[in-house]
Formats: structure tokens, sequence, C-alpha cells
């Protein structure tokens, strides 16, 4: 069935008069059904680029800019369910490829039962770029408004024209000259590496129609460069093509110096300038790696400066930085660049020989010991001679974990120390003085989280009297490590370790506040028979001066009546430092507490300062009881100790008690208290309940 527009003809006066009307119209109008053209006229083959005839085989998306059909489609949609002629703006491909924005107005009718939309197009390409052009400047206008110090630009493609908005100065400096007027000006002093970064910023920004933001150096002088950051837009025009970019450019080379300071102090020591242990761990961990992956030999150089505490303790903690400064630097200056040295801790360092033999990491550890060595150092008139000692571990293919490989050089430059100090020392495996110093080292760290567990135990041995005067009965706290699925360590295997680690007045803190806790929170029968506890306490709890505060504190805080605590001090501990004893005594003996001289006799010195120090007890050294059946010097002695504790008015004990004919003669002796395996084996404290 023909319709009434079939191949253009018209059979009726009124279609005459239609098509006369139409051929004749400047603005485009056209008919289609179902989105094929039915009827076009000529200004719509001018419009379009398309000759009527090609027209009439196409269909209206065929024109319509692929991103407005969408826009075509819900108009007509609309105008199917309410009849209304309606009107939009979209964009149209022609034949050539260009693009144009026409204004589509479009109505529906019926002819020969079809129906049909009739629309009309109108150019409006230079009104639309003009409406766009105005609504970007008043964009930019407003991002240069929000821009402030800051500096807003346009760059136009078809001149290569760059606008700008604000004062040039914040950026470009105060040089008229230095002012860019072009884009080809702009990136003139823009690095090239740069420049990509910023194309593919902006193609970036064309294809998605989103902004961009990206940060650029800009070298406007020889010792002027400057970060600048950019944030814009870039816009196409209707062919679809980049014609201009408008964008907001901000000066922010003191924050980028901040970052890059900061990230410096990430991985350097601040006071130094030497690499940060972590940093330093981390290239240790590279050359582990190139050392099992291709063979190469490298070294860890551990290195600990000698009597650096004498500088800061005469001088102070100013002179002690500046040392380390300088020392830092010649340090780094006697390596090869490639070479890494770091700051581990306060006066210890570590150096990476890289690429390197035994023999050859000798050398360069002679040549750090001879730097740090003709170092010359003063202060205030005062000259100091330095010297260090210095730890050295081989890398290799079958080498350990870094942290071992640390562990290792540490424990090596710890010999050196030992052995005299200012030398250098190779670690082996088979090295006993590094291995004994290994074991101290585990020794150290099972401790600490001993102390942070809460590993140790208590446990109580009766100290039991000899006669049956007004003497009360005693019990002494003992002390174990007990870590877990492991037997109880005494305290002679960890205390050594303990003091060398300066861990034991942590130790004795733990034992003090523990056994007074559980004094106050028990009622065993041991605790209510029980009247006085001795507990034991180190030489270097005695020369801390905050130690006698902590055991007032933990008194008032428990209510424990303080004339039931006894402290055990050793002969050694009270000779060592005869001044601090003494007035660690006197104070806590003023509140109630009561002293015994342990082990007395070990030293047969003991005599001339006894005096001096404010005991009530005198425990005699288990190495003069335990033989006194057998051995009459060491009877003699023994007696010798308790007629002069006796002249002094002081209680003796004896101690190692192992069996009942020792027990017999002390008494005879009339010794006051004994212990020992004979009179009371050690019991956990408190007691577990019974079951």
């Amino acid at each position: 069935m023909a319709t009434p527009f079939h191949d253009q003809g018209f059979r009726t006066p009124q279609d005459a008069w239609f098509r006369a009307l139409a051929e004749r119209f400047a603005i485009a109008l056209f008919v289609h059904h179902k989105g094929r053209f039915v009827y076009a006229n000529p200004a719509t083959a001018s419009l379009s680029g398309y000759p009527v005839a090609e027209l009439l085989r196409m269909g209206l998306s065929e024109i319509v800019h692929p991103d407005d059909w969408p826009m075509v489609v819900e108009l007509e949609r609309e105008l199917r369910h309410s009849g209304n002629p309606g009107w939009i703006e979209f964009r149209i491909v022609r034949s050539d490829g260009t693009v144009r924005w026409v204004t589509y107005s479009v109505t529906t009718m019926e002819v020969d039962g079809l129906n049909v939309a009739v629309g009309t197009a109108v150019d409006t390409t230079r009104r639309a770029e003009a409406e766009r052009a105005l609504r970007e400047y008043r964009e930019w206008l407003e991002m240069a408004q929000r821009a402030g110090r800051s500096l807003a630009w346009e760059w136009h493609r078809d001149n290569d024209r760059l606008i700008i908005a604000g004062s040039p100065a914040d950026v470009y400096g105060t040089d008229p000259d230095q002012v860019p007027r072009t884009g080809a000006e702009l990136l003139r002093n823009i690095p090239a590496e740069d420049i990509s970064i910023i194309q593919g910023a902006i193609r970036e920004s064309a294809r998605t129609g989103r902004p961009f933001a990206v940060e650029h150096r800009l070298l406007l002088g020889p010792r002027d460069l400057r970060w600048i950051t950019v944030r814009g837009q870039a816009f196409l025009g209707p062919d679809g093509r980049l014609t201009r970019v408008a964008g907001v450019s901000a000066d922010v080379t003191d924050r980028k110096r901040a970052e890059s300071e900061r990230n410096y102090y990430s991985t350097h020591d601040p006071l130094t300038g030497l690499l940060n242990r972590r940093e330093f761990e981390r290239r240790l961990e590279g050359a582990v790696s190139r050392a099992r992956r291709g063979g190469i030999p490298h070294a860890l150089c551990y290195v600990d400066l000698d009597d650096f505490k004498v500088v800061n303790d005469i001088c102070g903690h100013g002179a002690g930085d500046q040392l380390l400064r300088g020392l830092a630097s010649a340090l780094a200056s006697s390596l090869p660049p490639e070479d890494s040295v770091g700051r581990l801790g306060g006066d210890e360092f570590g150096a990476l020989f890289t690429d390197c033999p035994e023999t050859e990491a000798q050398r360069r550890a002679e040549n750090l010991l001879e730097a740090i060595r003709s170092y010359g150092f003063s202060w205030e008139g005062q000259a100091f001679e330095m010297g260090a000692s210095i730890g050295i571990v081989l890398i290799d293919r079958d080498c350990a974990e870094p942290h071992d490989l640390l562990r290792a050089a540490d424990n090596a430059c710890y010999v050196a120390k030992n052995r005299g100090r200012n030398r250098i020392h190779v670690y082996r495996p088979d090295d006993t003085e590094v291995r004994d110093r290994t074991v101290q080292a585990t020794w150290i760290q099972r401790l600490k989280a001993a102390l942070a567990s809460g590993s140790f135990r208590l446990m109580a041995q009766p100290i039991v009297p000899l006669s049956s005067e007004t003497h009360p009965p005693m019990v002494e706290i003992l002390l174990r490590l007990q870590e877990p699925g492991s037997k109880a360590i005494p305290p002679t295997e960890f205390i050594p370790a303990a003091e060398r680690a300066q861990l034991m007045a942590s130790i004795d803190r733990w034992v003090i506040r523990t056994t007074f806790q559980s004094l106050t929170r028990n009622s065993s029968p041991q605790n209510e028979n029980a009247i006085l506890f001795t507990i034991n306490l180190s030489g270097q709890s005695l020369s801390d001066p905050s130690f006698m505060e902590s055991i007032e504190r933990e008194l008032q805080g428990t209510g424990l009546p303080a004339h039931r605590i006894c402290f055990e001090i050793t002969e050694t501990a009270a000779i060592s430092d005869l001044s601090s004893a003494r007035s660690f005594m006197e104070r806590l003996r003023e509140i109630g507490c009561r002293f015994i001289l342990d082990d007395f006799g070990r030293g047969l010195s003991s005599f001339t300062y006894l005096r001096t120090l404010p005991v009530q007890y005198l425990k005699i050294d288990g190495d003069l009881v335990r033989d006194i059946v057998h051995d009459a010097v060491r009877r003699e002695m023994v007696l010798a100790i308790h007629r002069i504790g006796r002249a002094m008015n002081l209680t003796t004990i004896g101690e190692s008690v192992e069996s009942a004919a020792t027990l017999e003669l002390l008494r005879e002796m009339g010794i006051d208290y004994a212990q020992g395996s004979h009179t009371g084996r050690p019991a956990p404290f408190p007691r577990p309940p019974a079951r």
C-alpha cells in the first residue's frame, strides 16, 4: 500500500500546496515513521549533507549524535502518550563528520492510518557555542575567584593563546619576562617527563569529561625549582576535538619540601643524618637476598663507641649529640659510596659492606676504627680520645636471617669490648665467647618476657628457731622461673644474666609486690603461723633511689605491717656500696622493717664494717655451715661469727642445714635459727589449697 509520501508524490491539490510550501521552506522539514525518513525537504538535505534520495533510505538515528539519541527517543515516547508537540536541542553528525547543534520541534499526526512524526530542525550551532562559551567562562571566573593566591588560566588550542587571571607573581615570580603568554612558553620551563604527565591528564579529562589534578615541576632558574599543582578541565568542541583547557595553578613548593623532609626522616636518623634502624634493616634484608641468590658476599659491621657515656656524664647531652654528629660524618666518609651506614641505637652504629669478602671487610672495618680513633673531639677546653668495639659477621649464600645476623654482629662486638675495647672481632659459628654472649642475650629476652607475662613463681622455705625463747618463726620467700612446658628454674641460673642486663631491680619489685599482695589476700596456715617473712634484695636495688619509695608505697597500699617484713641483703652487695646500703636500711628500719645480712663470713672482712650496718640478723654463709660436723676450722669460724653477733646483740641464722647432726651442732653452739633441706624444703607460696 502506497503512503501519501511514497516517492515524494502528491495526488491532491492540498498535496501540491504542501509540496510547494515545504520545498521552498528555509527550515529543515522532514517526516519519519518508526524512525525511518519518509519525507525530507531540500533544507533537510542542506543541513545534514545527505541528498534527499539518500535520506529516504536512512533512519533518523543515523544522523543524530549517538550521545544525544536517547533524548530523541524519550521525546517521541512522550509525544505518543500526550499527543502534544515538543522540542529539544541535540547534535547531528553531518555526512562529512562535522557536528552541528539543532533545535528540533516535532508533532505527531495520523495520515492514511499511519502515525507519523513531522519535525523541523533549525541550526543553532553558533548560539549553542556562544552559550557554552559564556557558561565555561563564568565557571572559569568562579575558579579564579576560589583560587585566592593561586593562578587561574585558560588555554585555547586554535591560537595557542594562554589567558591568566590573578597575580602571576604567586606562581611565576615577579619578573614579567617569566610569565608565559602561550602554551609553548609555559611548557618550556617544565621537564619533559612532567609534560607527558600533564598531556596524559588532559587527554583523560577530554575523554571522560571529568576534571583532572596533577603536580609538576617548574624550572625558573638554576636554583629556582618550584612544585606546581594544577586542577583543571578539558573542553571539546562540537566536532569532538579538544578546543580549550581551563584550570587553576598553585605553588606548593613549601608543602613538597615538607613532604620531602618527612620522607627523608622516615629513613634517616634526625640527629646524625645516617640511615635509621628501620631503613638499615631493610637494606640488610636486600643484601641477604642478593647473597643467597647470586652468591656475592657482603659483610655486616656492628660498631659500639667506647666510653661515650663519659662525654655525656662530664659535658652533658649537648656535647654527646655534637660528638655523634661529627663521628657519623667521619664514619660515612671513610667508606665507599655503595656501602651503607646507619645509627642503630644511642651510641651504636651499623655498616653494611657490599660485594665484600672477609679480608676486605676487615680492611673496611679498620678504616672505620681509624676514623673514630683519629676524630678529635673537645668541649669547653676538655679533649677526649674516642675508640670503638666492632663486630663483623659475613653474609654469604648460606647466611642466617637478617635479625640473626644483627644479633651475631652485636655479640661479636660485645666480645671485642670484653677483650679490651678499641678492637675488631669477626664472628665464627664455633666461637665460644660469642656463644656465651648469645646465651646471655637469650636469657635477657626470656627474663623480660617473664616480667611481662608473670612467668615467675614464688616459693617459701621455713627458717626454724632452735630454742623455745622468744624467737618467732620465719619464712624466706624464694624465686623461681616457671616457663610454659618446663620445670622451675632456680635463680642461680638466671640471676647473673639479670644482673648484667640491669634487670634485678625490676625483678625485686615484682617479688615484693607479689609477696605483699599474697600476704594480704591469703590466710593459709602458713601465713598465720609465720609472723616474719624474709625477701632477698639485690645490690642494684639498693643503689636505685626510687626503690625505697616503691617499698613504702606497696606497704601503704596493702596495709601490711612493716614489722612482719625482713629484707635479706648479701654481704657482697652491702660492701660494694656501703653508703647506699646503710641509707637504705636506716630509712626502712625507721618504719619497722628488719634486715638480715646474708652469706655472712664469706669474705672474712665482714667484722670491719658490721658495726655500721643497722641489721638485726646474721645469716652465716652456707659454705661454712654445711661441713661443720667434719671440719673443725669451719666449726670454729661459725662459732666466732655467732659470738661476735651475740656481742652486738644480733640474732644468728645457720643456712644449708642438710642433716640432723648439723642441726644438733648448731643448737649446741647457741645459733638461733636453722634453715636448709633438713628443716624444711621450699614449697609454693602461697600454699595451694587442699583438694
